[in-house]
């Protein structure tokens, strides 16, 4: 076996190292502001699961990258799950209120109906109509 192979290797295990003990600092940090209830125990186990298993993939796919027959793929591997990322946390973020709730309530003032024109002659109607569109229209 020659250098190259002893120095990537080195670097695999070196980042495989520090990933995994990042992983267990960010499950103890989470693992301390857990609440009692039992809910938000399920929630915060979820999460420090996830959290610890998105970290270890990251490094070991980071550490992958060493070495040059494997690094194309854990490249690809890399960026699609930074778009999945990107979409998992957009759509958790949302809008933080159901569509309904957004929406202001219209004050609504009664229509005013203008009189209907008298006048038999179609073209009459047509200006007065228009008339009153521009009159009551907001633009």
């Amino acid at each position: 076996m020659d250098v190259d192979w002893w120095k990537r290797a080195a670097i695999v295990a070196a980042v495989v190292l520090v990933t995994l003990v990042v992983a267990r600092l960010a499950d103890r940090a989470l693992t301390r502001r857990l609440k009692h209830e039992p809910q938000a125990m399920t929630r915060y186990r979820v999460l420090r699961r996830s959290l610890v298993a998105a970290i270890i993939a990251f490094g070991v796919l980071s550490a992958l990258l060493v070495i040059p027959g494997i690094r194309a793929v854990a490249g690809g591997i890399l960026a699609s799950s930074a778009v999945v990322g990107l979409v998992i946390g957009m759509a958790a973020r949302g809008g933080g209120e159901q569509p309904a709730q957004k929406q202001q309530p219209v004050q609504q003032q009664p229509a005013k109906v203008a009189p209907v024109p008298t006048e038999d002659d179609p073209v009459d109607q047509a200006q007065a109509l228009e008339e009153w569109i521009r009159a009551h229209s907001k633009g």
